[in-house]
C-alpha cells in the first residue's frame, strides 16, 4: 500500500511540474515580446515627431513660408551719362558750368541712379579747398525706360587755387552695384584776369575783391587786366595803374586805353612780367589811372602760403 500511493504522488507531482512550467515560461516571453513592441512604437513615434520638426522637410504640421528663390542680379546698367564738355582749360579764380544728361534704355527698371565726380587724380594737388566740383543734386530719381534728366556740374577754382596741367576728373553714374565711368581733363592756368565789370561809380566794380590772394606758382603767375564793360565813353576807357611786381600800363600811350573786351597782359605782349616764387610774399595795388587813387584802390597778394589767407585783409577787408 505504501509502495504504491508514493508512486501515485510522485506522478502527480511529475505531473504538476511538466503543466505548469511551460505555461508560466510562456507567460514571461509574451510579456517580454508585448514590452518590446510598445517601446518601439514609442520610439518610432518620437522619431517623426523630430524628423516633422526638422527645416526644409515636408510635414503636415509645417506652415511656414517656402524660402523664395534667388533673385538673378543685373549684370549691365541701363543708363549712360553724357557731358557737355569733355576737357576744360581755365584761369584761377574762373567758375563754369557744365551739364550732366543722365539717360536710360528700354530695358531699365526703374529705381534711382547715384551720380558724383571721382577726383582721385587731384590727390595731393588740391583737397577740394580751392578746385571746387559741384553737382547740384548726387540722386537722379523718377527715371523709367527711355528717359532722362540733366543735372548741372559747377567747375570752380578759387584764385588761391594751385594750377596744374590737365589731370582726369571722372564723373561716374551707378546703381545696384554697376558703374560706369566718364573722363572730363581739367587744366587749371597759372593765370588770372582782373576785369573792370562796370565804371558807374568810383572806384570802378571789378570782378575781383578789395583784396585778392594766390599761392605762388613755379612758373610764374601772369596778371591780365580786362574791360569788360561799355560803360566808358570814347576816349575815356581805363589804363590800369599799377606798381611793384606788376607794370604800369603805358599812359602816353594812347593804345594803352582799353576798348571793350580788350586785354591788357601786364608786362606788354613780347615781355610777359610774371610774379615769381622768388619774389616772397609782396602784393601790388591797381586802379584806373585816370579814376581812381591809392585810397580806393584794390590790392593783389602773391606767394601767400595756403590756409593763412584769411590772415590778409586791405582796409578790413580780408582776401577772397
Amino acid at each position: 500500500m505504501k509502495v504504491m500511493f508514493l508512486i501515485t504522488l510522485t506522478l502527480s507531482l511529475i505531473a504538476c511540474e511538466q503543466q505548469e512550467l511551460p505555461e508560466v515560461t510562456v507567460e514571461a516571453e509574451q510579456g517580454i515580446g508585448v514590452a518590446s513592441a510598445k517601446d518601439d512604437s514609442a520610439n518610432n513615434d518620437s522619431s517623426d515627431e523630430t524628423a516633422a520638426a526638422e527645416p526644409g522637410e515636408d510635414s503636415e504640421d509645417d506652415h511656414s513660408a517656402p524660402t523664395p528663390p534667388e533673385q538673378d542680379q543685373p549684370t549691365v546698367l541701363r543708363a549712360a551719362a553724357m557731358v557737355s564738355s569733355s576737357s576744360e582749360s581755365m584761369q584761377l579764380g574762373e567758375q563754369r558750368t557744365l551739364t550732366v544728361t543722365v539717360m536710360t534704355d528700354s530695358e531699365f527698371e526703374g529705381g534711382n541712379i547715384n551720380v558724383r565726380i571721382d577726383r582721385d587724380e587731384l590727390q595731393g594737388i588740391d583737397d577740394g579747398s580751392y578746385v571746387k566740383t559741384d553737382l547740384n543734386s548726387s540722386v537722379v530719381s523718377g527715371l523709367g525706360p527711355n528717359s532722362s534728366r540733366t543735372l548741372l556740374l559747377t567747375l570752380e577754382t578759387k584764385t588761391m587755387s594751385p594750377s596744374f596741367s590737365a589731370r582726369e576728373l571722372k564723373v561716374v553714374i551707378e546703381k545696384d552695384g554697376l558703374e560706369k565711368e566718364y573722363p572730363l581733363m581739367l587744366e587749371v592756368r597759372p593765370e588770372v584776369e582782373v576785369a573792370i565789370i562796370s565804371a558807374q561809380s568810383t572806384p570802378y566794380m571789378y570782378n575781383r575783391s578789395k583784396a585778392t590772394c594766390f599761392q605762388e606758382h613755379a612758373q610764374g603767375l601772369q596778371v591780365i587786366f580786362a574791360n569788360r564793360t561799355n560803360d566808358f565813353a570814347a576816349g575815356r576807357e581805363p589804363c590800369i595803374h599799377t606798381g611793384g611786381v606788376l607794370q604800369h600800363c603805358n599812359q602816353g600811350d594812347p593804345d594803352s586805353r582799353m576798348k571793350l573786351n580788350e586785354v591788357y597782359v601786364v608786362g606788354r605782349p613780347g615781355n610777359p612780367r610774371k610774379v615769381m616764387p622768388s619774389s616772397g610774399l609782396v602784393n601790388a595795388i591797381y586802379y584806373d589811372h585816370f579814376n581812381g587813387n591809392d585810397s580806393n584802390g584794390k590790392r593783389l597778394y602773391f606767394n601767400v602760403e595756403p590756409g593763412t589767407e584769411r590772415t590778409i585783409n586791405n582796409g578790413g577787408t580780408s582776401c577772397e
